[in-house]
């Protein structure tokens, strides 16, 4: 400005705002653990703002310790990576660092993560790392299990992460102190500003495995047909594969009415083929009525069709209160089997793969007080 307007700098001036936080990091802690596996659920963040920065080549790395499997005889190879969850990462098989350690790395390269919204600024992934049976994988001596716990997650600056390549964060085995200089500023590989077009809102937080359910043993009802009138149900898809070991729906339902309604004595009915006997696991990721006040079951079809033997319903506890005239509830769940094998979602009943946002769709049904009010059942 000086060189426009004239005078002088002020050789004392120090306006320039120093980073006093980590601006790029994960949080990561313990989903499940065994004799010969560990998950591990971690988040990605960036909150960065000196500058803000769009980055969409972050990966990290989780390093382990293979000294007991090579005991027992076994190698890297041995070890299984395998996700249950995740939003927009690729998971590499297990990769030699040197002696016994090991990493898996989580490549989110593609996935932008800014500081945004709650759904834009961090990401989740959640993968487990499993030996063969009778193996035991003991994680306590793992480099990046250190200061992990079952629950909350944790800054681990033991899980480095990476921009394009370049260590931005935390340290690798054997280094002394964090390889990123004091300023904050990416080494090498600073994001520069780059034009995007802001994402629809979507709202995602942790998701909750307490809420999983058994398996119900109730049939289906009489069929009815369902019209929009005072209530209205939509759908979106939440993983479109055709094969998958995670299904994802997303449910929105509105009042259309005039009077309020009393949400636990609505139920969401979503038909799917099981594909085998393994028990199943349900989590509600996010709802507008309170993660705690959904309710899964998944429940055999008494009369079971080439295109659904099994319901998942979803329901509302006491404590989700009611939709009021012009409001809306949304309601996101997921499913799994307890071995992870996959689903054939693509001779599901209620599966749609083109309905990437909410969309009208009369394959899902919506039931108050135990009758019919939106869908078709199959």
């Amino acid at each position: 400005m000086y060189k426009l307007y004239g005078g002088s700098p002020d050789p004392k001036f120090s306006g320039i705002e120093e980073v006093t936080e980590d601006e790029i990091f994960v949080e990561a802690g313990v989903n499940a653990s065994g004799s010969n596996f560990i998950e591990i659920k971690a988040v990605v963040n960036n909150k960065s703002g000196w500058p803000a920065r769009v980055c969409e080549n972050l990966s990290f790395r989780y390093f382990i310790d293979i000294e007991e499997l090579a005991a027992a005889g076994k190698t890297a190879s041995d070890l299984k990576v395998s996700s249950s969850y995740n939003q927009g990462a690729k998971l590499s098989d297990v990769k030699h660092y040197k002696d016994n350690i090991y990493y898996v790395e989580v490549d989110l390269s593609g996935t932008k993560i800014y500081p945004g919204g709650q759904s834009a600024y961090k990401k989740e992934v959640q993968f487990r790392i499993s030996a063969p049976e009778g193996t035991v994988l003991n994680s306590e001596n793992d480099y990046s299990y250190q200061g992990l716990s079952a629950g909350a997650v944790v800054k681990s600056e033991d899980i480095p992460v990476y921009d394009a390549g370049v260590l931005v964060f935390g340290k690798e085995p054997g280094a002394s102190s964090k390889s990123v200089s004091k300023d904050g500023a990416l080494p090498k590989a600073t994001p520069t500003a780059k034009s995007y077009s802001e994402p629809a809102a979507e709202y995602t937080q942790n998701p909750s495995p307490d809420l999983k359910t058994p398996a119900g043993q109730n049939g289906l009802k009489d069929k009815a047909q369902g019209s929009k009138g005072a209530v209205s149900l939509q759908y979106a898809n939440g993983n479109a594969s055709a094969e998958t070991n995670g299904i994802s729906p997303k449910f929105k339902i509105t009042n259309n009415g005039t009077k309020a309604i009393d949400l636990s004595e609505v139920k969401i009915r979503y038909y799917y083929t099981k594909e085998g006997s393994a028990s199943q696991n349900f989590w509600c990721d996010w709802s507008s009525a309170g993660n705690s006040n959904i309710i899964g079951n998944f429940v055999n079809v008494r009369s079971p069709k080439e295109e659904a033997d099994t319901y998942l319903e979803v329901g509302f506890a006491g404590g989700a209160g009611n939709l009021e005239p012009g409001e809306s509830v949304e309601v996101q769940v997921r499913f799994s089997k307890d071995d992870w094998s996959n689903y054939t979602q693509s001779n599901d009943y209620s599966f749609n793969s083109s309905a990437s946002s909410y969309t009208d769709w009369d394959r899902i049904t919506l039931y108050i007080s135990g009758k019919l009010v939106c869908g078709k059942e199959p």
